[in-house]
């Protein structure tokens, strides 16, 4: 059974295979604010992109620097509240 870090970073990988750029950046930003390394949701998006390749389809690489940034942001406002 799978924890609920590593069952959102599933969900997160199922959404970007999609192709769903909105929700994915979301649920980027989710999985990473449950604990997940922005080093593994990385590695996790590259295997969704080489697949997608050998299925022919193109995904869009999300920034996760980007998005783990603006979490960071967004906690550090938060506790200055």
């Amino acid at each position: 059974m799978f924890r609920e870090q590593e069952s959102h970073i599933v969900v997160a990988s199922a959404i970007a295979a999609l192709g769903a750029t909105r929700q994915t950046r979301s649920h980027i930003k989710a999985t990473i604010g449950l604990g997940n390394s922005v080093e593994s949701v990385k590695a996790v998006i590259d295997v969704v992109i080489e697949i997608a390749a050998w299925a022919d389809r193109a995904i869009t690489r999300p920034d996760v620097d980007g998005l783990a940034a603006e979490i960071r942001e967004s906690l550090q406002a938060s506790l200055k509240k």
